[in-house]
C-alpha cells in the first residue's frame, strides 16, 4: 500500500509540474502556441490558394509597402547585381537543328525545355497539345548535353525520326538552366528572325495553343506574360536546389517575375532579355533569374494572366482549358494523355449540346 500511494504521489507531482511548465512555456513564448503553427499551416494553404486568383486581385493586392520594397529592389538589380560585365555565354552552333519546315512560316515558337531522359513525356507532347490544328506555331524540344552518351544518342535518333529538337553544347543541368534556355532564346533570334512570338514551357506541362493565340492578340511588346509572382521570399537554404545565400543575393525578396512553367513575350523581348545577360552575375533560378533579374534590367513589365499555372494551381480539367486556361503544370505522361482525351471528348459533346464552359 505503501509502494501504490508513492507511485500516485509521484505522478501527481509530475502531472502538475508539467502542467504548470506548459502554462509558463505559453504566457513568456506565445510564438510556439499550437494556434501559431496552424496559423503558419493556413499561410502555407494560402499560397496555393494564391495561385487562383485573378490577374486584377494579385495586382490589388500589392500594398505600397511591398511597392517600395520592389523599388528598392529594382535599384540593387541594377547598382549591384548587373553593374558590370561578366563572363560571356558560350555560343556555339548547336549539336541537333530542328529541319526548316517545322519553323517555316510560324508566327509563334514554343520552346520546350526539356532533359535528356524524358523521352516518354516528349512524346506525349507530340501525340497531344503538340499535335493540333492551329496553324502558324512550331513546337521545338531544348535541351543540353547528358553527361551519358547513351541519352545523346537516343535523342540523335529521336530527332532523325521527328526533326524537332534543338541540343545546345551545354551541360543538361538544373543548375545549367537558365543558360540553357537563354541559348535558345538566341538560336531562335538568329534562325529564326521573322518570329512574332516566343513561349518558354515546360516538358510536364499541358500548354492549351487556342488559348495562347487569344493571349497573343493581346500582347504588347514591353511585357511578360504569365502567373504573376510580385513578393516572393529568397530561400536561404543553400542545400535546397532553390535557395540562394546572401552572398550571391543579398534582399530578402525577389524581383518580380514569372513562374517558370510556361510564360509568353513578343520577340522583341525575347531579344531585349538575351542583350542584358551580359550585364548580369549569374542566378541558377531560371524564372526568377530571366523573368525578374533581367527582365529589370531591360527595362520590361508584366502582364499577370489569370490563365497561366503557378506551382500549386490544380491541375487544369478540360473545361478550364475551354474557358481560357493556357496551361497546366508538373503534369506526368498519363495525365497529359488523359487531359488530351478529355478535351476531345467535350468536342464532341459541344457539338451536340452547345455546352459552354466557364473560367473558374
Amino acid at each position: 500500500m505503501k509502494t501504490w500511494k508513492c507511485i500516485r504521489r509521484v505522478t501527481a507531482f509530475v502531472l502538475g509540474f508539467t502542467l504548470l511548465y506548459m502554462i509558463l512555456e505559453l504566457h513568456f513564448n506565445p510564438g510556439q502556441r499550437p494556434g501559431n503553427r496552424i496559423q503558419e499551416k493556413k499561410g502555407e494553404q494560402f499560397q496555393t490558394l494564391q495561385a487562383k486568383v485573378s490577374n486584377f486581385q494579385l495586382l490589388n493586392s500589392v500594398s505600397s509597402s511591398v511597392m517600395v520594397r520592389s523599388n528598392n529592389l529594382s535599384d540593387y538589380i541594377r547598382s549591384v547585381f548587373c553593374n558590370k560585365d561578366t563572363a560571356p555565354l558560350n555560343i556555339s552552333s548547336p549539336k541537333l537543328i530542328p529541319n526548316g519546315e517545322e519553323i517555316a512560316g510560324k508566327d509563334v515558337i514554343v520552346l520546350v525545355i526539356s532533359s535528356p531522359v524524358h523521352s516518354e513525356l516528349r512524346e506525349a507532347i507530340r501525340r497531344t497539345w503538340a499535335n493540333s490544328s492551329v496553324a502558324g506555331v512550331a513546337v521545338i524540344f531544348v535541351l543540353g548535353l547528358h553527361w551519358d552518351i547513351y541519352w545523346n544518342t537516343v535523342l540523335t535518333s529521336e530527332h532523325e525520326r521527328y526533326g524537332d529538337i534543338l541540343q545546345l553544347f551545354t551541360p543538361d543541368t538544373y543548375r545549367n538552366l537558365p543558360e540553357k534556355i537563354l541559348l535558345g532564346f538566341h538560336w531562335v533570334m538568329d534562325s529564326v528572325p521573322r518570329i512574332k512570338y516566343v513561349v518558354k514551357s515546360d516538358d510536364d506541362v499541358y500548354l492549351h495553343l487556342p488559348s495562347v493565340f487569344s493571349v497573343v492578340r493581346n500582347v504588347s511588346v514591353d511585357v511578360i506574360v504569365g502567373a504573376y509572382n510580385p513578393q516572393s521570399i529568397v530561400s536561404r537554404n543553400i542545400k535546397d536546389e532553390w535557395g540562394v545565400s546572401k552572398d550571391v543575393y543579398l534582399p530578402d525578396y525577389f524581383p518580380p517575375y514569372v513562374s517558370g512553367g510556361s510564360y509568353l513575350m513578343s520577340a522583341q523581348v525575347t531579344r531585349r532579355i538575351f542583350t542584358s545577360v551580359s550585364r548580369c552575375r549569374r542566378l541558377h533560378i531560371e524564372d526568377v533569374f530571366i523573368t525578374g533579374v533581367l527582365a529589370v534590367t531591360a527595362g520590361l513589365g508584366h502582364l499577370p494572366h489569370p490563365g497561366f499555372s503557378f506551382w500549386g494551381t490544380p491541375k487544369a480539367q478540360p473545361c478550364d482549358m475551354k474557358a481560357g486556361r493556357v496551361n497546366s503544370v508538373n503534369m506526368g505522361v498519363k495525365q497529359i494523355y488523359k487531359l488530351h482525351n478529355g478535351l476531345l471528348n467535350l468536342d464532341l459533346k459541344n457539338e451536340k449540346n452547345n455546352h459552354v464552359c466557364k473560367l473558374k
